[in-house]
């Protein structure tokens, strides 16, 4: 679904803007979360494939769901190395770390299991009922949870001693005005206190799975070129500015 909606974005964006999708041939995690040494792995393998396309940056990256991790790896990889980053633009998708209140989003989880449940045949109800039931017994039985229970937990709310990481590139945040209501109070999604170059937020009014359908993909892409058009001229300016500071110190080698 995200390769399509990709490729309907970049038709929206300007002819001459090379597009590339990144999608990893290694196994999905599946339910549980990637682990760090996963996302380091993806990292290296996404950095290496987009360089033999495009040797030199700076790139400008663009993600949702679980590739923002992917990718805010890649800026810290990147940036570690020297390698500026134009943006990083997110859409609709929060840090993963800390941004829901507990006691929330375990009434939202349960709320989705009955949603789900109810569009469920009969059948399929009941065993999903029984397979849950076991899975209840057998943690009031030995008082330990679910493995991938655990995970996600820990995922969702490491120890005190978590720091989140911290990039130069600004953020492009693409968002619904009204999150769901287990999420902290951040408009920014816990993207600020991560980027130091700021976030500029996009409210755009779509449900989450929309964004890369029309008619929300037009306006994403049309947002999109406007933030590549301004990253143009201030790295054109800034190239000048170069080259204007390059040829005031050689007249003063000269002078001197």
């Amino acid at each position: 679904m995200e390769t399509l909606g990709y490729a309907l974005l970049a038709r929206h964006l300007p002819a001459e803007q090379p597009v590339y999708k990144l999608q990893a041939s290694a196994p999905d995690p599946g339910q549980r979360p990637f682990t760090q040494a996963e996302l380091a792995d993806l990292s290296r393998k996404y950095i290496a494939a987009m360089r033999r396309v495009e040797a030199d940056g700076p790139y400008c990256f663009i993600a949702m769901c679980e590739g923002v991790q992917i990718a805010q790896q890649m800026v810290l990889d990147l940036e570690a190395e020297g390698q500026q980053v134009g943006f990083f633009a997110i859409l609709d998708t929060w840090v993963l770390e800390n941004s829901q209140i507990r006691w929330r989003w375990q009434i939202n989880y349960y709320q989705q299991r009955l949603r789900e449940l109810r569009r469920m045949s009969f059948s399929r109800r009941v065993s999903k009922l029984k397979k849950a039931l076991g899975t209840n017994l057998r943690t009031l039985a030995t008082f330990e949870k679910p493995e991938l229970s655990v995970l996600w937990h820990r995922a969702y709310w490491p120890d005190k001693d978590f720091q989140p990481p911290r990039f130069q590139v600004p953020v492009v945040l693409f968002k619904r005005p009204q999150q769901p209501s287990h999420y902290i109070d951040d408009p920014e999604l816990g993207w600020g206190r991560r980027s130091a170059g700021g976030v500029e937020i996009h409210p755009i009014d779509f449900h989450h799975r929309e964004m890369l359908r029309e008619p929300y993909v037009g306006l994403v892409g049309k947002l999109l070129a406007q933030h590549l058009e301004r990253w143009r001229h201030s790295k054109a300016e800034l190239k000048s500015l170069d080259a204007a500071a390059g040829t005031a110190a050689l007249a003063g080698q000269r002078m001197s």
